[in-house]
């Protein structure tokens, strides 16, 4: 559960305190979705809650939760 808030921490912090940083994470988006999907039965990324991750990601790049950089 830790390591989940610390990331959660990070990706927040990236979105909203960075000035490219939604669209880093609108570039990584589909990579990271693809990466999940495809990985084999004895990966420990089968534990990975999928959804959450989409909410996430979703949340963190919505447009109206765009800093405005001057």
């Amino acid at each position: 559960m830790y390591l989940r808030q610390m990331l959660g921490a990070f990706f927040t912090t990236l979105a909203y305190d960075s000035k490219y940083g939604q669209e880093m994470l609108e570039q990584a988006f589909l990579p990271t979705l693809r990466t999940l999907f495809q990985a084999p039965v004895t990966s420990p990324l089968v534990e990975v809650d999928q959804d959450s991750v989409v909410r996430l990601m979703l949340h963190l790049t919505r447009p109206g939760n765009k800093k405005v950089w001057k």
